[in-house]
């Protein structure tokens, strides 16, 4: 008979705990600190059918025309034993059941010199509803601008985006934080072939975002979805219009495990086709 009990697993894949330390503060609530988080975003407008197309069903754009962000960051502090890493994500603002959230299609990650990919997916980002996929990623200073570029396999540029920082913002004009809960959509494959997913879920999920006084920043910016690519095809939602840039650095604290609550099961509303093989 097996050892392994719930009170011994940890609170994601893989869950033979302790591989991040979290199963000892079971039954406490544990919190992902990430500390001095430094992002360079972009908000910007992007094409209706593109956004519309990965949208999840009653979910709609917030605005019109869409409105998006894009950012690339770099987490010098994780307290979750991943170490630092950059990233680069994809909001668009859309509305469920007439409230704002902030919803996230596409999640890249990547190292930096102490962080490792595999831990990063490991994570259990994506049993959570993220999605993280790997790709090489850059944040760095030249000539007054911050450039964040991704590159998926390495040297197939996908994205450059840059901002020049021109003047102080107030931290409550960054966009995100607690004013737009997250949303997510969680897909868990079925193990048996032709059935029915085993979870699809649309989650909120909600987090602290402190921006550092005297360190947001509102300036010029630009946004290229560089190399077309079907395989990862972010081309499509590339910005009709840019709307601002922005050049900041934040503390959030997002709860590790379950991050908020479930607003829809697909599953209790979607006919799933019975296979006639």
């Amino acid at each position: 008979m097996g050892k392994l009990t719930l009170d011994k697993m940890g609170l994601t894949m893989p869950v033979m705990a302790p591989i991040y330390g979290w199963s000892r503060w079971r039954g406490k609530s544990h919190i992902k600190h990430y500390r001095n988080l430094e992002i360079a975003m972009v908000v910007f407008e992007a094409d209706e059918d593109a956004v519309l197309d990965i949208l999840p069903p009653d979910v709609e754009p917030a605005n019109s025309p869409p409105r998006c962000n894009a950012w690339v960051s770099r987490a010098a502090f994780v307290n979750d034993g991943i170490g630092g890493y950059d990233e680069l994500e994809i909001v668009i603002y859309a509305k469920y059941k007439g409230e704002t959230y902030a919803y996230v299609p596409k999640v890249y990650v990547s190292p930096c010199p102490e962080g490792s990919r595999s831990e990063i997916i490991a994570n259990g980002e994506e049993l959570g509803g993220c999605q993280p996929r790997n790709a090489w990623i850059t944040l760095e200073s030249d000539l007054g601008q911050m450039i964040g570029c991704v590159e998926r396999p390495k040297g197939k540029r996908l994205v450059t985006l840059t901002v020049q920082p021109e003047v102080l913002c107030r931290p409550e004009d960054i966009p995100m934080g607690e004013h737009h809960p997250g949303l997510l959509l969680r897909y868990i494959p079925n193990t048996e072939a032709g059935k029915p997913p085993a979870v699809c879920e649309l989650l909120q999920f909600k987090y602290t975002w402190a921006p550092k006084i005297n360190f947001a920043y509102l300036g010029s910016g630009s946004l290229t979805f560089d190399s077309p690519s079907d395989i990862d095809p972010l081309y499509k939602l590339g910005p009709t219009r840019i709307v601002s840039a922005m050049y900041y650095a934040v503390d959030t604290d997002i709860p590790q495990g379950i991050k908020g609550c479930t607003l829809k099961n697909y599953l209790e509303d979607w006919k799933w086709p019975t296979s006639t093989s």
